[in-house]
């Protein structure tokens, strides 16, 4: 077997293995007649050789086998350049004039003049606390984003922090949770137009930006003390707009909010790091001052905890009684509207390449919840 034939097989085997890598976002057709093209090119390169090592020259020389050997090359180059650029495009996209523009206007109403790291008592805080802003600038970046946020492209370049070490599929779960919760945030209001909104465990995300509430909208991005004054660096605070650092389970209610006005609390995974005595004390507190409320949560799958928190997380066993408390607890005092799992999202196609969504389609690697009160339109 000559050097050039020996090329075409390496060659075949390295792109069919990796297709499905460099295939993240390609459309079911176009994935489909990659592999089908690829692999008939290959299988036909191996009759080929394997008729050459039994001296088959009638057979050989034939036609079928010829076309083969005189296209697969270039076609090979071809598909290695092409997964090269499409991997350097996936972290080279840079922001379009429009969005320039939209940044522009953006910074100067949501984001600090001041714009500057914390100090070294509150570095560690951002450290920890930007992953958000890395992820959805990676999202950005991508070639197929959901959630379009340059703005967190826009103060990660301001801040000269760096994400080029993050790849373009990381993330992708906590981009369908923000996408799917904002698109439940925008529906809430609406329906109800003058809405109290409390983000809880808000960190450093741009969700107040994205959501581009109305002035009826007062909206509250919570969180505990230092990460406020970290977020407090870096957004200021505007029309309808307040950071405040205090846990959901320690909120005064009476202090800023009106129980006449729907109140609307985002939580996210955080709401089962609650102790049950503070969630009990959450719930019964919020359903006795408003009259009218929604809570939007969600439940990471045991083995999506464990990656997170690793040994410090809970065992299977521990975790899984621990949800079925809390899920028990919330169904207490509020009525159950919706449930659904990450996958079936519509945001989940859109940003989980079809190779990879068989592998996922029967986790509950994370389940989304909206439960309500005072509402007529609950289901079981």
């Amino acid at each position: 077997m000559n050097i050039f034939n020996s090329f075409i097989i390496i060659a075949s085997i390295v792109i069919l293995l990796t297709m499905p890598v460099f295939s993240f976002g390609l459309s079911k057709k176009r994935f489909f007649a990659n592999a089908i093209f690829l692999s008939v090119m290959f299988f036909v390169i191996l009759i080929d050789m394997f008729l050459k090592i039994k001296n088959d020259s009638s057979i050989v020389s034939s036609s079928i086998f010829i076309v083969p050997r005189i296209i697969f090359f270039p076609i090979v180059l071809l598909a290695i350049l092409r997964m090269a650029f499409k991997i350097e495009r996936k972290y080279k996209r840079k922001f379009s004039l429009d969005d320039k523009n939209k940044l522009e206007n953006d910074m100067e109403k949501w984001i600090r003049k001041d714009l500057k790291l914390p100090d070294d008592k509150l570095i560690p805080v951002f450290d920890m606390k930007n992953i958000t802003l890395k992820i959805n600038t990676i999202d950005y970046i991508g070639q197929h984003s959901i959630l379009n946020d340059y703005l967190s492209k826009g103060i990660l370049d301001m801040l000269n922090i760096d994400y080029t070490d993050m790849s373009p599929d990381d993330g992708w779960g906590t981009i369908i949770r923000a996408k799917q919760i904002d698109e439940w945030i925008k529906e809430y209001i609406a329906e109800n137009k003058n809405v109290t909104v409390i983000n809880s465990e808000c960190g450093l995300d741009t969700r107040i930006w994205r959501i581009n509430p109305p002035t009826t909208v007062h909206w509250f991005d919570m969180d505990f003390l230092p990460i406020i004054e970290v977020r407090k660096l870096i957004y200021r605070d505007n029309e309808c707009y307040y950071m405040q650092g205090n846990p959901l389970f320690a909120i005064d209610w009476s202090e800023n909010f009106s129980g006449n006005i729907p109140v609307l609390i985002i939580s996210e995974d955080n709401l089962f790091y609650l102790k049950t005595n503070e969630l009990e004390l959450m719930l019964n507190a919020v359903t006795t001052y408003f009259n009218k409320g929604q809570l939007i949560f969600s439940v990471l799958d045991p083995e999506a905890e464990r990656h997170i928190n690793g040994e410090n997380g809970f065992s299977e066993t521990e975790y899984r009684e621990k949800i079925k408390n809390r899920i028990n607890l919330v169904n207490k005092y509020l009525q159950k509207k919706t449930v659904l799992n990450i996958t079936k999202s519509p945001f989940f196609k859109k940003k989980v390449s079809i190779d990879r969504r068989p592998f996922l389609r029967n986790r509950n690697i994370l389940t989304f919840y909206r439960f309500e009160w005072g509402h007529s339109n609950a289901i079981k």
